[in-house]
């Protein structure tokens, strides 16, 4: 494939992953309109997920390896990133128990 074609499908995606964060943002709006109580669940989710993020923030070391120097990644960009990684890890062991946690429910009822 051509590079040319190539950045034709990255600005497709980069195009299509913001329709579909504005989607995501403002189809709940125009629903919690009629539901302020909607509205109010999704803030909580959406202060949860920040109070996650700056758990794993904060567990995260910054200390940079030389590849990562050499791709001019500073210590909070690496911070940032390793804050991110255990963000998506504390969200897969919580979806785990979740399911886990909803398996044993079931089978009780």
């Amino acid at each position: 494939m051509s590079t040319g074609i190539i950045e034709i499908f990255l600005y497709v995606t980069y195009l299509l992953v913001g329709v579909a964060v504005l989607a995501a943002v403002v189809l709940p709006l125009m629903n919690a309109a009629g539901n302020p109580k909607a509205l109010m669940r999704s803030g909580m989710g959406i202060v949860g997920l920040v109070i996650l993020f700056f758990i794993g923030y904060a567990l995260s070391s910054g200390d940079l390896l030389q590849t990562s120097i050499d791709r001019g990644v500073t210590s909070s960009g690496q911070k940032m990133i390793g804050g991110l990684i255990i963000l998506t890890y504390i969200l897969t062991v919580l979806a785990v128990l979740g399911i886990a946690f909803a398996g044993v429910i079931k089978s009780f009822k």
